[in-house]
């Protein structure tokens, strides 16, 4: 992996970006630190073993491994990260060669060359990776080279074969330690590491969907601006220009009164459900949740209802038979949205002087509300098209025209409680839409 291998991630505080090639550097640089600590413990452990058995010569030897330790560290703290992974190496492997030619091959002190080659290969990375495996290429002749020699830097042996037996036992345990701990800690490091970088990537996904979402709101918000927007507000104008001329009776204005009137109205739905659904698609909305009462929100599509009642004739059925300060857990903006969308949504394709029905029903831990109606219903692809969040618009039963974004705003809204919007639906005989939310 290069440097110029980068992961990045934006915070929603705008942080730097966090390199994975810096992520690496950190886990040879914490394993660092934790074999100078091993080796010491080491060079303490076994001086103290070593004296106990009454081998002096190895003692001394691994007494004398504790300063250069300590400089080791020293070099560390003071910011030499290098010039401490180097001289680690290599005093280890310089202080395990004077053990083996002490010993000896039969005591298996080469073998702690093993973990010196591990430990020397995780912790050099990057630009160092080429001292990384010089100082491999160094524990590997050396290994060979204790193996096969009959150099003895002191005239020590074993006394006995259950001296050397021990020895070896103590050796071969010492080396299954060592390697099992640099083991464990190189996966702790990684998983952490990898932990992070799963983490990033989340980061940058969500980013990503962000700059998707709002390349896409630009794109519709363009689409309907030029088209949506442009017609009604063109056909004011005309009508404006009309009444400027002084030649239209009273019977034409009234009429044009009441067009305009219309046009205005449609012009500034669309135009908060533009706004809101840009803010949706943005994530710019905050959920915010609170304990609501269902008699409020049974009042509140009342009054939506009431407002749209005169328009076609719909008659309202109200099913809100729920037990006194009956409280659900929810935004209430969002709420109000979704239910505004659904009734008007069933009103668009309901015909003249047909029902609407708005109910509430109670499950074990929630509240099932619904907007049922009537009309003309659905085919199955508008309904797979509606859940999988793709826009599409279809004229009511009075030629209404829509665009899409209601049911949009009303799939994203019940998303944000960690609900689904459930359609049920029948060609000529009405559609039902139902969500549940929580019981507060």
């Amino acid at each position: 992996m290069s440097e110029q291998e980068l992961t990045y991630h934006a915070s929603e505080t705008g942080s730097a970006p966090v390199r994975s090639f810096d992520l690496i550097k950190e886990k040879g640089k914490k394993l660092h630190v934790a074999l100078i600590y091993l080796v010491g413990a080491y060079a303490i452990i076994y001086f103290f073993i070593n004296w106990f058995f009454h081998q002096k010569e190895q003692a001394y030897i691994t007494a004398c491994i504790i300063p250069s330790v300590f400089f080791t560290w020293i070099l560390y703290k003071k910011g030499y990260y290098y010039y401490s992974k180097l001289w680690n190496g290599i005093q280890i492997n310089i202080s395990v060669l004077i053990l083996a030619l002490t010993t000896g091959p039969e005591t298996y002190v080469p073998a702690f060359y093993i973990p010196i080659i591990v430990g020397t290969l995780v912790t050099l990375q990057g630009k160092e990776r080429a001292t990384g495996y010089a100082l491999s290429a160094l524990s590997l002749i050396l290994m060979a080279f204790a193996l096969t020699t009959d150099i003895r830097i002191f005239d020590v042996s074993i006394a006995t074969e259950e001296s050397l037996r021990v020895e070896r036992i103590a050796n071969m345990i010492g080396v299954g330690i060592i390697s099992a701990l640099e083991v464990i800690y190189i996966l702790w490091i990684s998983n952490d590491i990898q932990d992070k970088l799963i983490e990033q990537t989340a980061k940058l996904d969500d980013r990503n969907s962000q700059m998707v979402a709002a390349l896409y709101t630009r794109d519709k918000m363009m689409s309907m601006l030029s088209h949506d927007l442009r017609s009604p507000i063109a056909s004011i104008h005309a009508g404006m220009e009309l009444f400027e001329t002084g030649t239209v009776d009273a019977e034409l204005q009234s009429k044009l009164y009441t067009q305009m009137k219309s046009r205005t109205g449609q012009t500034l739905a669309l135009m908060d459900k533009l706004l809101m659904w840009s803010r949706s698609q943005t994530r710019t909305i905050i959920y915010r949740e609170e304990p609501l009462s269902i008699a409020q929100i049974e009042q509140f599509a009342r009054s939506v209802c009431y407002l749209f009642a005169s328009e076609k004739l719909i008659n309202f059925t109200y099913r809100f038979d729920v037990p006194p300060g009956s409280m659900v857990k929810g935004d209430r903006d969002m709420i109000e949205a979704i239910f505004r969308n659904l009734i008007s949504n069933a009103i668009k394709f309901t015909r003249p002087g047909g029902n609407v029905t708005i109910a509430a029903q109670e499950k074990t831990k929630s509240w099932v509300f619904s907007v049922s109606d009537n009309g003309k219903g659905m085919t199955k692809e508008e309904i797979e098209k509606i859940t999988g969040g793709i826009s599409f618009t279809t004229s009511g039963t009075d030629r209404e025209k829509g665009h899409g974004l209601g049911m949009q705003l009303v799939q994203d809204f019940i998303r944000k409680h960690n609900s689904s919007l459930k359609i049920d639906s029948m060609l000529e005989q009405g559609t039902t839409f139902s969500f549940e939310l929580p019981k507060a």
